[in-house]
């Protein structure tokens, strides 16, 4: 009877494995080739082979012994590899390979040198069979400890499930441990409780493997389409700036073309008054001499205040002229005009914009500023004078802003601006650098940006890093920009040598 019921309790234990193989690769396919599926699929079929030779061979013996735990032990060391997989362990199946390997050969050894015991021999290569299981039940343990110090819920937190699975994990490798002191006994009723613990542990494993890979097929597939949500997300915000900055850029546009005319009529007013300036100093020239003769004295004075009437009105004048060329530059900008190209030095247009930037600034903060140029001999090559003026003024414009705050910040700080100049076949090479307050990382990614701008209100619009950036790209070059917050800005321009 108990023998009957041997052999009905393995036929039973081989279908529900043979059931389990089956269910493991289908999931197999279904997930498209998932890994843990591929390892269920070994557990299972290791586990069949396993136990299914006990009957096939029919003698408890060497032979029985070292055939079966090859199978005992692949399948074991794919229930590690699923197991750490699972909960994220730490773990090697070729270093668990090797060691069961070694623990084969040493049982092998001992055969040979005349150990004969069924138990000895088993025990031995039972080492290595359950190495896996109880490493990882081990890992296990170690992560349960930690989740509770921590007192984290997060996904990769070991709950009830988890718990359940590694003690079944833990079963399995008594399990196997035990086989070789319960299967030779003359009394059948311990194989019969060895074959029905197993029977049980692959009831439970069957059901828990497919909960526990689809857990965490379905966080992966979690974590998945909510990063593809975010980066949507990031995306749809990022193309309904670009929307709103267009619209603002057509709006300046509009407001551009449409305000140019009043403000060319002031600029007019101010240039023909300057005019008028220019022809009643210079006519002191005509009764200079005679005024010398009648009093010195107020002749020299008159001369004196006739030379700085003479400076402020070239300074108008030069202005003027500029505030026109950027109204007409802001035109043609809001209309897409094609650009006036032609041959220009870059070093006289960087060193045109120093000086221009200078003279419009107090003599106080021109003295405090330490320039350092040095720039190469740079034959000329084609652009757009007035945009690249304007670009390079932007430029300078944020650096002596940077430097002013900075020096507002510190007493004891030297204001200092760098610019470079290099060039290969293909471009020239501008390097802008200031020591002020530098640009922060979260700016630094937007400081292209149209209408961004770091100043208060009233000084800044947003749109000159933005102009720039335009005004270089339409030059066939590039713009970079290094920063470290407080320390320096370091702004690199490559114009294209072959602009056509």
């Amino acid at each position: 009877m108990d023998h009957t019921f041997l052999s009905v309790l393995l036929i039973v234990l081989g279908c529900v494995q043979l059931c389990d193989i089956f269910v493991s690769l289908t999931l197999y396919r279904i997930y498209n080739k998932n890994t843990d599926y591929l390892c269920a699929t070994i557990i299972w079929c290791g586990a069949f082979i396993f136990f299914t030779s006990d009957v096939l061979l029919g003698e408890i013996g060497p032979a029985q012994l070292y055939f079966s735990f090859i199978f005992a032990g692949l399948s074991s060391i794919a229930l590690g590899e699923l197991t750490a997989r699972l909960f994220e362990l730490s773990y090697s199946w070729r270093k668990k390979l090797g060691f069961l390997i070694l623990c084969y050969f040493l049982s092998v050894l001992f055969y040979l040198l005349g150990f004969r015991e069924f138990w000895f021999l088993g025990a031995i290569i039972g080492v290595g069979v359950t190495a896996p299981q109880f490493y990882v039940f081990w890992q296990g343990v170690k992560k349960i400890k930690h989740a509770k110090k921590s007192e984290k819920e997060n996904t990769s937190e070991i709950k009830s499930v988890d718990r359940l699975f590694l003690v079944i994990v833990f079963l399995w490798g008594i399990h196997l441990l035990d086989y070789p002191f319960l299967r030779p006994l003359t009394d059948i009723r311990f194989s019969v409780f060895g074959f029905s613990f197993a029977l049980f542990l692959t009831y439970c494993a069957s059901v828990l493997f497919p909960v526990m890979v689809n857990h965490k097929i379905y966080l992966q597939l979690t974590s998945l389409l909510s990063s593809q949500l975010d980066e949507t997300s990031k995306q749809l915000d990022v193309a309904q700036q670009e929307v709103i900055n267009k619209e603002k850029l057509a709006m300046v546009g509009t407001l551009t073309a449409g305000i140019a005319h009043e403000i060319k009529n002031p600029l007019n007013i101010i240039k023909n008054n300057n005019f008028l300036i220019k022809d009643s100093v210079t006519s002191f020239d005509d009764f200079r001499d005679e005024l010398f003769k009648v009093n010195k004295e107020i002749a020299q004075r008159f001369e004196a205040e006739q030379t700085k009437l003479k400076k402020v009105s070239q300074f108008i004048e030069k202005n003027v002229d500029r505030a026109d060329v950027i109204i007409k530059n802001m035109l043609m900008h809001s209309r897409k005009h094609k650009r006036d190209l032609a041959f220009h030095n870059i070093n006289a247009i960087i060193e045109e914009a120093i000086q221009f930037y200078f003279d419009s600034t107090s003599m106080m903060e021109k003295n405090k500023v330490k320039t350092e140029l040095s720039l190469s001999d740079i034959k000329p090559i084609k652009l757009s004078l007035p945009d690249i003026s304007r670009a390079l003024i932007n430029i300078l414009d944020n650096a002596f802003y940077a430097l002013k705050k900075k020096e507002s910040e510190k007493s004891d700080f030297q204001p200092l601006i760098k610019i470079k100049t290099d060039q290969n076949e293909n471009f020239v090479f501008i390097e802008i650098e200031d020591n002020g307050i530098g640009i922060s990382p979260d700016d630094l990614l937007k400081i292209n940006d149209p209408f961004f701008t770091t100043k208060p209100t009233g000084e800044g619009t947003g749109l000159g890093m933005h102009l720039v950036n335009e005004i270089i790209d339409l030059h066939g070059g590039n713009m970079s920009i290094d920063s470290v917050e407080g320390q320096f800005t370091r702004i690199k321009v490559a114009l294209s040598k072959n602009l056509t």
